[in-house]
Parts: C-alpha cells; sequence; structure tokens
C-alpha cells in the first residue's frame, strides 16, 4: 500500500513498513492512540472521542518512543536526514479548517536535529 505523504513519512506501494496501531478506550474522555511504523517513526496522540479530532500528538521520527504532550498541541521532534517541507505545507493546505464554532487546532511544535529541509525537487 502507498502512503502518499512528503518525506520521510511517504512510501511507494512497492515498499513494505511495518506498522503497530494501538487505540485504547475509555468510557469518558479522549482516545488514547499510538502507532509505530518501522523503527524511525512513533506517534503517541490523545483524540476526541466523539470527533476523532487530535486534541495532543507528539510524532517523534528517528528512532525514540512517543510521548502524549502535557498540554493541547502537535509536536514535531527527532532526528531525520531530510524533511520536505514545501510538500508538508501543501498537504496542510490539504486539511478542512475546522467548522464554525469548533476549538482551533493545537499549536504546532517542531524540533528537529540533523535535518536539511528541501522540497521535493531537492531530495534525494
Amino acid at each position: 500500500m502507498a502512503i502518499d505523504l512528503p518525506a520521510p513519512i511517504g512510501k511507494a506501494a512497492a515498499l513494505s513498513r511495518p506498522l503497530t496501531i494501538e487505540l485504547g478506550f475509555a468510557d469518558e474522555g479522549p482516545i488514547n492512540a499510538t502507532a509505530r511504523s518501522g523503527s524511525d517513526l512513533d506517534l503517541a496522540a490523545q483524540l476526541d472521542a466523539a470527533t476523532g479530532r487530535p486534541l495532543r500528538a507528539n510524532l517523534v521520527l528517528g528512532g525514540a518512543r512517543a510521548d502524549v504532550p502535557r498540554a493541547d498541541r502537535l509536536t514535531l521532534r527527532g532526528r531525520v536526514p531530510a524533511l520536505d517541507v514545501a510538500g508538508w505545507l501543501a498537504w496542510a493546505d490539504t486539511l478542512p479548517p475546522p467548522a464554525e464554532g469548533d476549538p482551533r487546532r493545537p499549536p504546532l511544535d517542531v524540533e528537529l536535529t540533523g535535518t536539511v529541509f528541501c522540497s521535493a525537487k531537492g531530495a534525494s
């Protein structure tokens, strides 16, 4: 199966990458979710139980384990050789805006080391 996302997460259908997803449902409160793809992508998140919207999430690239952030925010951290910033911004532009009256999206924090920020044309 192909994953149509920019580097370093996207992949061609011919490539194989293991994926583990765990969801924890409580009687009340958010859904706890974790996902691990290969040895270099780890996600920990809390999702709104009614809408599935991320309340807080931490995506870690480069092998470390992710913990759910303590505050309502989205974080991207870790170590990757290249990140297609233009591709990710284009992908983000395709996301629907929050519906009127819905809470705003949480803020995004980015902390990457050893990373070359490039566009898809400059990626190797």
